[in-house]
């Protein structure tokens, strides 16, 4: 372009040159000047359209017509999409090219089950297009946002599109949450909005006897005898404020304890076993009376133990007791095939 300005305007140097001498010999406009003026007049109107060009427009930015909000729960916390705007492809801010996008905002509400602090970055959010693709947030798309326990707040993150995708298309995409060590959780933007199956409820033995640690007893070791009823356990993907790793979901196993004989028994962590698929799994956390708690026989106590298992898990094994010998059978139950 300043190649072709820099041509113009030499020309019409040498064409006004031409002029000046013609004008010196005196009388009427020869044909030459004449043409020359010609050659000046479009000189000036070539340099004008070379000069004059039309700025691009910048980026267009409209709501998308959805059904609008949605939600989701993920770390124990619930996630909200609130719009979905569709941002054409035109300038930004500094005049740069950029492609379409979709702005994404949404809120975080995280009130769960003992709620732990969440870190939320670009890597935390993507989208789905239609096609089940992940379509990752442009690395300058969200601030790194803390969201305490018990807090809130309100975010938008953009996701840079294909050339090809419009705002029609949007309606087929989902937003989802999760790095690439969690279960995600995702969000569609429209047609049905299935609810979470979890808690799922699992059928486990009603009670199972075993062996605790407790003084007084006949039986050598300090081993009492107690057991193990009203047993409820459900699998979930969120445990206080924590998220499950891929392929894996957390069980908690709740029941009442009853003390058979002995005194100043103790019921701890390491009371239950659960074995899934004949492997041990392991335990996450667990609540349990306190050690000076006195536990005698004919009381009652409570205890919940939860294990990350795998998800593709069939057969389980309650193993109760901690004093209980180690070939003791337990109680087997059946796990479901979790959604």
């Amino acid at each position: 372009m300043a190649d072709h300005r820099r041509a113009v305007a030499w020309g019409a140097v040498v064409v006004a040159g031409a002029l000046a001498l013609g004008a010196c010999g005196g009388g009427g406009k020869s044909d030459e000047q004449k043409a020359a003026e010609a050659l000046i007049k479009q000189a000036d109107e070539d340099m004008q359209a070379t000069t004059t060009t039309t700025a691009p427009a910048p980026a267009e930015v409209s709501e998308v017509d959805l059904d609008l909000p949605r939600k989701t729960t993920y770390a124990g916390a619930t996630w909200r999409v609130t719009k979905v705007s569709f941002r054409g492809a035109g300038l930004d801010d500094s005049g740069q090219d950029q492609p379409p996008a979709a702005v994404v905002a949404f809120q975080v509400v995280n009130t769960g089950t003992k709620p732990k602090d969440q870190n939320i970055g670009a890597d935390l959010v993507s989208l789905l297009d239609a096609d089940g693709a992940r379509v990752p947030a442009s690395y300058d798309a969200l601030d790194s946002t803390t969201v305490v326990a018990g807090g809130q707040a309100d975010l938008e993150a953009t996701f840079p599109l294909s050339e090809d995708v419009t705002a029609d298309d949007l309606g087929d995409y989902g937003f989802q949450v999760g790095d690439e060590q969690s279960e995600p959780a995702v969000v569609p933007f429209s047609g049905e909005a299935p609810e979470s199956p979890y808690p799922l409820k699992l059928t486990v033995p009603a009670s199972v006897d075993g062996l605790i640690l407790a003084g007084g007893t006949s039986r050598p070791g300090t081993k009492g005898a107690a057991t193990m009823r009203s047993i409820t356990a459900v699998a979930g993907l969120d445990y206080h404020g924590v998220r499950a790793t891929k392929d894996t979901r957390f069980v908690t196993i709740t029941a009442a304890v009853d003390i058979h004989e002995g005194r100043d028994a103790y019921l701890s962590q390491n009371d239950l076993g659960l074995a899934v698929d004949g492997i041990a799994m392991t335990l996450v956390d667990s609540e349990t009376p306190p050690a000076s708690a006195n536990l005698t026989a004919g009381s009652t106590a409570k205890g919940t133990w939860t294990f990350s298992v795998p998800d593709s898990g069939k057969a389980g094994t309650l193993k109760f007791g901690s004093r209980s010998e180690p070939g003791a059978k337990g109680g087997s139950f059946s796990l479901p095939q979790m959604p």
